[in-house]
């Protein structure tokens, strides 16, 4: 069965935050550097204590919404619910994109069957150090980062919720789910 065709004429990022002032600015400066015109920022400060959120540039494109101690899927919840986006990026507050690293994420979703895509993922403190999705190893729960499988997009049994990016027709898809 194949996924709903959709267009990608907006991409809303999503940037669940608590307390990430020392990275917070440069992240949302480099998501800015790096996004088409027709995109939006979403910050979703999550009761932050260390005033980082209070500093950004907010404008048409970059928002700030302010939450009381949701958690991060929650967070993450909120901010899709307040973005226009047709695609819609989740990125932690410590990540830095390169540019074109959203024409490679819409490309990998404009294929049949893919619902959701996420980037190779690397430590900021150690960034030799790359995971390709994840999976369980064993009956407790405990994970393990999967190493390269090629050099096309191919499918993973999870993805890393700290930069991934979805269709908002597979969201809405996905929630009514949830609900029913």
């Amino acid at each position: 069965m194949s996924l709903p065709s959709v267009s990608f004429e907006k991409i809303s990022v999503v940037v669940p935050v608590r307390n990430e002032a020392p990275t917070l600015r440069s992240t949302v400066e480099q998501l800015q550097a790096t996004l088409p015109p027709a995109s939006e920022i979403i910050v979703v400060d999550d009761d932050s204590t260390d005033g980082g959120a209070d500093t950004l540039p907010v404008s048409d494109s970059v928002r700030l919404l302010k939450a009381q101690q949701l958690g991060p899927a929650r967070a993450r919840n909120w901010g899709a619910a307040h973005a226009t986006g047709d695609v819609l990026v989740f990125a932690d507050a410590h990540v830095n994109p390169i540019a074109g690293w959203w024409e490679l994420l819409l490309a990998a979703l404009d294929r049949p069957n893919v619902g959701a895509v996420g980037p190779v993922i690397a430590s900021m403190n150690n960034p030799q150090n790359h995971g390709y999705g994840y999976r369980f190893k064993d009956v407790h729960l405990n994970t393990e980062w999967l190493g390269r499988q090629g050099h096309q997009p191919y499918p993973v049994p999870m993805l890393c919720g700290c930069y991934f990016a979805m269709p908002r027709l597979i969201l809405n898809w996905s929630a009514a789910l949830i609900r029913a």
